[in-house]
């Protein structure tokens, strides 16, 4: 069976339900038969409807691969396998089954492990259950729907950390763009695929690089730039960072660069000797933004990490990096969280345009694939209802 089907859809040629005046009478059993019949016809056609226009995403997905400009406007690459395949398959078992107490402990229980295992804080992984048991009512008719909703809501919670970027840039309007974080994090690779990300939208984007180690390492920088086709500026001749980033905003300004993205160096010592450079570099350049790179490896840690860079400095926003190679980004995700430092943007590959805007449902929706579970349950409840309608009126007619 493809994994990108449901529980519920089937496969192979199906039925239609014919139009037309209703078959002649035949008494209630002929006319349960009908309705059976219709009942069975309505719901294959609707899971075939569903199959049909799934399909055709992933063809068109498939066919625009070689693309790097249409791939990420078609459907952005999916992250966390392993915990989406564990809640969706949790979630669609409380949707379709009989949910008494229980099963719904069950499946909690299910939940719980699975967001352990992506390395979700325990404490907050508690609290989650707590909320659920408390919000849902399974004497109460209709709860499998609520259900889902409110399993939607919470996760949403663990990944939402309830505040909006300090502050975004415009387009025209000349800004600086500070992107700090530890050795290994990313920062690099970031700073161009945020360049890059924001050109195709209409921006002048350019790069500053303060690396001061050598030649070698400012050449493998102006190479990732030059990948993403933005402006650059370093210099293997200042061995002070603060000077080299000063001239590259005063050179960039005066080019009429609209967004002016600093690279700062995590190459040193520790991370006190790291964050007084910076400190000294946001003091002389004055950026509009301060953005965080976390690795999504991170994990619980990144907490400790943004709450210690908060120590010297205004963060603003984060970014996450290999998003794609982390089972435990969403342990990232939540921890960032409860720093209270919003992701903007996630990595999710080598590629120069493996970069997405992070949105909190839109994420929460992939894991759980909530959008075609709603789909289909909306598509079984109408055509159900056809189908009884038909039932009705064709017992209404035997009935005269």
């Amino acid at each position: 069976m493809d994994s990108r089907r449901g529980p519920c859809q089937v496969h192979g040629p199906l039925p239609r339900v014919q139009s037309g005046p209703p078959p002649p009478a035949g008494g209630g059993a002929g006319a349960s038969g009908a309705f059976q019949a219709l009942r069975s016809s309505a719901m294959e056609v609707g899971a075939t409807s569903v199959l049909e226009k799934e399909d055709h995403e992933w063809q068109l997905q498939s066919s625009c691969s070689t693309s790097p400009k249409k791939t990420h406007k078609i459907r952005p690459k999916m992250v966390h396998p392993q915990l989406r395949v564990h809640l969706s398959r949790t979630l669609a078992r409380m949707c379709t089954t009989l949910v008494d107490r229980g099963v719904f402990d069950e499946c909690l229980s299910e939940i719980a492990e699975a967001l352990l295992k992506a390395d979700f804080c325990s404490e907050m992984v508690s609290e989650l259950q707590l909320k659920l048991k408390k919000a849902i009512d399974l004497t109460v008719s209709g709860s499998n729907h609520n259900l889902q909703q409110v399993v939607h809501k919470e996760i949403c919670k663990l990944v939402d950390p309830g505040k909006k970027p300090s502050f975004v840039p415009k387009k025209g309007k000349p800004c600086i763009v500070m992107v700090i974080g530890l050795q290994g994090s990313g920062n690099t690779t970031s700073c161009a695929k945020f360049g890059y990300h924001h050109k195709h939208k209409g921006y002048k984007p350019s790069m500053v690089s303060t690396d001061t180690r050598g030649s070698s390492s400012l050449d493998r920088t102006k190479q990732i730039a030059r990948e993403a086709k933005i402006p650059f500026y370093g210099s293997n001749l200042e061995p002070d960072p603060v000077r080299v980033a000063v001239q590259g905003v005063d050179r960039f300004r005066k080019e009429n660069s609209d967004l002016i993205i600093i690279d700062t160096s995590g190459s040193s010592t520790s991370k006190d000797a790291l964050f007084d450079k910076i400190l000294k570099i946001e003091k002389a350049t004055k950026p509009d933004l301060v953005v965080l790179v976390v690795d999504a490896g991170a994990g619980k840690s990144a907490c400790d990490v943004a709450v210690f860079c908060k120590r010297y400095g205004s963060i603003g926003s984060a970014i996450m990096t290999r998003m794609d190679r982390h089972p435990n980004g969403g342990g990232t995700l939540s921890a960032l969280a409860a720093a209270t430092c919003p992701v903007i943007f996630y990595g999710t590959g080598k590629q120069i345009d493996a970069f997405e805007t992070f949105d909190v449902k839109v994420f929460v929706n992939n894991l759980l694939d909530y959008k075609n579970r709603t789909l289909q349950s909306m598509l079984k409840i109408c055509m159900v209802c056809s189908a009884t309608c038909k039932y009705l009126r064709l017992k209404e007619e035997t009935r005269l």
